[in-house]
């Protein structure tokens, strides 16, 4: 008991860290690229070059260009979100740089990905560089602060403050805020002058639209293709938006007048995307975890004590929580509890029926807790943090530890039904049974060490459920063999006491004039 108290203890404290999904370890560093909407190519261009001559560096810091199978780089495709969508335009790019399979290398990609970092030069104006050498599903950042709303300008100085904090915390890097400005736009808004010349909001559309898109002058079959003409200003009157400026808007009257007669312009931003949920505007900053810092944890606690606090006192109306893995954490043990649940009925009845009884199938699960501690155990031992794969092996335990302690109560239920005691029932269950149970665990713990040992990428995302399974199994022979047999005693013992409690309340109603028994 006090085992399992301190194991339980080593989880809550974050000794033994949990993630909802562990970083699998890839042959592959992604870095993506975004510049504001709009940048100029050229621009992003010369970022992308920056970043290939710091990878080049990086890969020299490492041991030279053998251990690189390429890279590739594209210009104006970013890197793929949750979604699966890909952002497109100028102003994004994105490197892929492929190295040599992990045993032929003595780095790893995340070390390779932090020398990266570090070697990259500043970058004025870039809105985010991520850096990615993780492989698996899209489960979702490790610190994803979601905020909502009601004011757009609010909510983007909002977010620029929590990236600001976030960016305070080493355990973080690859720090991401998906508000954007936008791509820069021209407003009109007419002046009393246009009513007065009967010029309305369509027609200085209309007009602008025509002059440097083009208007539809003709359109006309030839063969199996159709030709339109369209009209527009000659080149050297729209390059630039002084010509807007100085564009000319026809009245109906049939005169000219300039745009800046009829119109005020005024400069602003349109949103590219935005994002909403449940009927709310959001905005996400989320950040990875820098190399070698085990769990968010301590970073997730930091920002609900002291700095999201001050963010509610200071914009009222604000909505924040926490999206990314956390969200997709509760959302996965909210429902996996409740199986968990109804599993542990099915076990009970399923041991209930044949052995006609409620009190020994509470016996042979009760080695069902202990088995965490060898789950524990495993992850300590081989350095692996907690992580959804290890709950499902700690599942799949509750199911297989059942067994050594079904084969040691049958045969003692067997050996009190040809008059045995309870003591010498169960003392000689695991002296018979001790072989079988042993070489249960051995064989399924020797079983499963190929894959706990296997270091290729296609294994390591169930090496944790591998260790879970295998461990736990190991710890279920002392469990079985100990345990079961105390909690067996203890429930004889409590069936003892209360006959001889019931024996004197009988002998208590009977009274001193109760005749005595005749031999």
């Amino acid at each position: 008991m006090a085992t399992l108290i301190v194991f339980l203890g080593v989880v809550a404290s974050g000794l033994l860290p949990f993630n909802f999904f562990p970083d699998i370890e890839g042959d592959q560093v992604d870095v993506g690229i975004k510049l504001p909407f709009g940048a100029p190519v050229e621009e992003t261009r010369r970022v992308q070059r920056l970043l290939e001559e710091a990878a080049a560096k990086a890969i020299e810091t490492h041991g030279g260009p053998q251990y690189s199978l390429g890279m590739m780089s594209s210009l104006g495709v970013g890197m793929r979100n949750r979604g699966g969508s890909e952002e497109t335009g100028s102003h994004v790019a994105m490197l892929e740089l492929d190295l040599v399979p992990q045993d032929e290398r003595e780095f790893t990609t995340a070390e390779l990905a932090a020398t990266w970092r570090e070697l990259t030069p500043p970058l004025v104006g870039v809105e985010s560089v991520v850096f990615s050498s993780a492989i698996g599903p899209a489960a979702g950042t490790a610190v994803d602060v979601q905020l909502a709303h009601a004011d757009v300008r609010v909510l983007a100085e909002i977010s620029e403050k929590v990236e600001n904090a976030l960016r305070g915390y080493p355990q973080l890097t690859s720090i991401e805020n998906t508000y954007a400005a936008g791509k820069p736009q021209l407003d009109f808004s007419l002046k009393p002058t246009a009513r007065h010349l009967e010029i309305t909001s369509a027609d200085v559309a209309r007009q602008i639209r025509g002059g440097f898109f083009g208007a539809e002058a003709l359109r006309e079959q030839r063969g199996r293709n159709e030709m339109r003409v369209m009209v527009r200003l000659p080149e050297n009157e729209r390059r630039s938006e002084f010509d807007i400026e100085q564009m000319r808007i026809a009245t109906p009257a049939g005169g000219m007048v300039p745009l800046s007669y009829v119109a005020d312009i005024k400069r602003t931003r349109s949103a590219t995307s935005i994002v909403r949920e449940e009927g709310r505007r959001i905005v996400n900053v989320r950040a990875k975890l820098a190399p070698g810092v085990p769990s968010a944890r301590p970073v997730l606690e930091s920002l609900e004590a002291s700095f999201l606090p001050e963010l509610h006192r200071a914009y009222p109306g604000l909505e924040v929580e926490f999206a990314g893995q956390q969200r997709e954490q509760a959302e996965t043990f909210s429902s996996l509890l409740l199986n968990i649940i109804f599993a542990q009925f099915v076990i009970f009845a399923l041991l209930a029926v044949p052995l006609r009884s409620y009190i020994l199938p509470l016996i042979i699960m009760s080695a069902i807790p202990f088995s965490l501690i060898g789950a524990f155990l495993g992850h300590l031992m081989l350095g692996y943090g907690l992580s959804i794969i290890s709950v499902f092996g700690i599942i799949a335990l509750t199911g297989v530890v059942v067994n050594d302690s079904l084969v040691l109560v049958t045969t003692a239920v067997w050996s009190r039904d040809e008059g045995a005691s309870a003591h010498d029932a169960i003392v000689g269950a695991g002296v018979r049974r001790f072989r079988p149970i042993l070489l249960t665990s051995l064989t399924t713990f020797f079983g499963l060490a190929p894959m706990i040992l296997e270091t290729s990428v296609q294994a390591r995302f169930l090496i944790p459920m591998a260790i879970s399974l295998g461990f736990g199994i190991m710890l279920a022979t002392p469990v079985a063999l100990m345990l079961v047999p105390a909690n067996y005693m203890i429930v004889e013992d409590a069936k003892n006491w209360l006959a001889r409690r019931r024996a004197r309340k009988e002998a208590a109603l009977r009274g001193p004039l109760a005749e005595a028994p005749v031999d």
